[in-house]
């Protein structure tokens, strides 16, 4: 499964679990086959202190934009 960030009510980012089916590794990368649709903020780093519908703030970007996933930190 993957926590994905969703907007609620008033605004604020909750984590969502979701389960994925995973493909193929490509590098260090995973690709995802299910479970996700294009353009969803999945948490990256930090995502082992999720659960579901806990608040989450996004965390600077600190390596360039080179990461395609999301950083996050439960508040």
């Amino acid at each position: 499964h993957v926590f994905v960030l969703e907007s609620d009510e008033s605004g604020a980012l909750r984590a969502r679990q979701r389960i994925v089916q995973s493909g193929p590794m490509l590098g260090d990368d995973v690709l995802i086959e299910s479970g996700l649709q294009a353009g969803e903020q999945v948490a990256a780093n930090g995502s082992f202190k999720l659960y579901e519908g806990v608040r989450v703030a996004l965390a600077a970007d600190t390596n360039g934009g080179a990461d395609r996933s999301t950083d996050t930190a439960a508040r």
